[in-house]
């Protein structure tokens, strides 16, 4: 799981990250001060969790927190203030929990035990082979945004011990009638469809990548094979 902590004045997501690294030290925890910084982070990451410290040194820490909730809409939001001031504002955006200062790890417990969103733990992959495939991740039906994502995947299953070049990979999935144009824009755009669907699984080390190959680390998931 990904936990971004926001909090433009420090102090109180400094200790915040503190406390989850000790509660939850399997997880990755960011930190920052920064709105753009945080803004990058969230655009280029697959989050689970976000804590946003409100406060009043600036900027606007509500519409910041909407902006996140907007990017992942099953994300879990945790206000946290001073007071009860933004309570109403954190239920009109479905926040998953509410810390009023002082910090405290009881706290931070209850309401990691109580997210609004579940977190689920992605091991299982189901793939219903026909004229139209389909993959079910947890039993989840996945929907790429380029009907070739899907068959990228299936091959790099199906050659499971190998480590297949970005030709290999090209032929078999358009074989030798396209152009080089298409070839190499509409790869690296079925490549970044993948890569990106698989973190919203938490499966992103799942597929494996250097230099013009790709291939499959088996340890990240099972495979249910269909009857």
């Amino acid at each position: 799981m990904k936990i971004i902590v926001f909090d433009r004045k420090k102090n109180t997501g400094q200790k915040l990250e503190s406390l989850l690294r000790e509660l939850c030290p399997e997880h990755t925890v960011f930190f920052s001060d920064d709105e753009e910084e945080t803004r990058s982070y969230a655009a280029g990451h697959i989050y689970n969790l976000v804590f946003v410290c409100i406060s009043d040194a600036g900027g606007n820490d509500m519409d910041l927190s909407r902006e996140l909730s907007r990017m992942i809409p099953s994300v879990n939001l945790i206000l946290v203030s001073e007071g009860k001031e933004y309570l109403e504002e954190a239920l009109e955006i479905h926040a998953s929990g509410y810390i009023c200062l002082p910090l405290s790890e009881e706290k931070v417990r209850k309401r990691m035990d109580d997210l609004l969103y579940p977190v689920p733990e992605v091991s299982h992959i189901r793939i219903v082979r026909g004229k139209k495939p389909e993959i079910f991740i947890n039993d989840e039906a996945v929907s790429f945004r380029y009907k070739k994502t899907k068959e990228l995947l299936i091959l790099l299953i199906d050659r499971e011990d190998e480590i297949l070049s970005s030709s290999t990979i090209k032929n078999n999935l358009w074989g030798w009638d396209r152009s080089p144009e298409k070839g190499n824009s509409y790869f690296q755009n079925i490549r970044s469809d993948l890569f990106h669907t698989l973190r919203r699984y938490g499966l992103e080390n799942m597929v494996c990548h250097s230099r013009g190959s790709m291939w499959i680390d088996r340890d990240r998931f099972i495979e249910d094979k269909e009857l």
